[in-house]
């Protein structure tokens, strides 16, 4: 049986990124996974990135373990996430997904401003990938530019609201009240 892409969020129980190999070591030495597996920690949640024959049966076994399974996506179809969820996902940390919405939005057009909020979200992630020397570079690297003009996705997100945020409150950062209040309450664009 071949084996297929998920992205599993779960409950956490009080890791930080600091423990983010443990985890791992948990997770590879209790469930029926590949090799090829990926963890990011946030303050509320545990994204696991996994290539698992039964999804199933990786669930049960997680549960068994005292996790919540708060969402899981199959990270092989093609229509994953749009736009709409753009705002729900920064609110609840969850940027490696928001990352993947704004890289199709940015293939589409270049933007330099969506490019942009992609590095940002990039240095979130690797804070959660217990990387805060990487994250820390993207971070000098994005405020050493200028903020981003002619921004598409405006109507959504607030690209200076942004930049004082990873100016001013790096660690711990939340970027979620940067989102525009409609999109968040409609979820829609």
């Amino acid at each position: 049986m071949p084996e297929d892409r998920y992205l599993l969020i779960l409950s956490n129980k009080g890791y930080t990124p600091g423990d983010r190999f443990r985890v791992i070591d948990v997770f590879r030495n209790s469930l029926p996974v590949s090799e090829r597996l990926n963890v990011r920690i946030g303050y509320n949640h545990i994204e696991l990135d996994i290539y698992a024959e039964d999804i199933e049966i990786v669930k049960k076994k997680l549960v068994k373990m005292g996790y919540k399974i708060i969402d899981y996506i199959k990270l092989d179809e093609e229509e994953k996430y749009s736009i709409n969820d753009l705002c729900r996902l920064l609110r609840d940390e969850r940027y490696w997904e928001s990352h993947e919405i704004l890289e199709e939005i940015w293939r589409e057009n270049r933007s330099e401003s969506i490019r942009w909020i992609i590095r940002v979200l990039v240095a979130l992630i690797k804070i959660q990938m217990n990387q805060p020397d990487i994250a820390e570079n993207i971070r000098s690297e994005i405020l050493g530019k200028d903020i981003p003009k002619n921004n598409p996705i405006s109507d959504i997100i607030d690209v200076e609201c942004i930049y004082k945020k990873i100016k001013y409150e790096w660690i711990p950062i939340s970027i979620a009240d940067c989102c525009k209040e409609e999109s968040m309450e409609e979820g829609t664009t």
